[in-house]
């Protein structure tokens, strides 16, 4: 439904301002976000704009966070990575939306670590190892995921979480971005079992 999707760009929009985000938050914008993805789950366009939405509105006041979780957030969220996994540009932003909804805060991280968000964004990461921005906000995900819930942390670091987000750092040795929240990633797997699986990688293989 295009109506939606220009509500959706238009709410993106007022998130960058003080006073118009404090009247999303209060309008509980993101609940209408939420419906209007639930609603329409055969659109791509919108589930699209819909996970930019929530992240662009999650961002801006913290507090919508817990109403992003109250009405449903994560399930719709986690269903549009599902449902479209080989949409490249929705499970970008779906990725974004998942980081900044994890971060700071322990129960959003663990909610999206239990309905498959961890492997959700190992996958995006393995099916576009050509995008930079991709290996990005994977690595901005699981950073968030693995500092705010320690549940998260120990998980991604017994799956496949180490050596995705090494690879991307060797694909990637000149960008930044990439670099940057992949460090902050690799930070938060401190359990023994993540370390051990850092150990048995090559010492020098970010560098080669």
């Amino acid at each position: 439904d295009k109506v939606q999707v220009v509500g959706f760009k238009a709410l993106i929009n007022l998130s960058k301002g003080h006073e118009p985000k404090e009247l999303c938050f209060s309008s509980s914008a993101v609940g209408a976000v939420v419906n209007a993805m639930v609603e329409h789950k055969e659109m791509d366009e919108v589930q699209e704009v819909g996970c930019w939405a929530m992240g662009a509105l999650v961002a801006a006041h913290p507090e919508s966070k817990n109403q992003a979780g109250e009405c449903g957030g994560v399930d719709a969220l986690c269903d549009a990575l599902k449902r479209y996994s080989g949409h490249e540009n929705l499970q970008q932003v779906g990725l974004w939306a998942m980081g900044s909804l994890s971060a700071n805060m322990s129960e959003m991280a663990g909610r999206c670590g239990k309905k498959g968000g961890i492997a959700l964004a190992i996958s995006a990461m393995r099916n576009f190892p050509e995008n930079p921005q991709m290996q990005e906000m994977g690595c901005w995900a699981l950073a968030n995921m693995a500092a705010s819930n320690h549940k998260c942390a120990d998980y991604i670091g017994k799956k496949e979480g180490p050596e995705t987000i090494i690879a991307a750092m060797k694909a990637f040795p000149k960008a930044p971005n990439v670099q940057y929240t992949a460090v902050v990633a690799l930070s938060h797997l401190g359990s023994e079992a993540a370390i051990q699986k850092l150990l048995s990688l090559p010492a020098f293989a970010l560098f080669q």
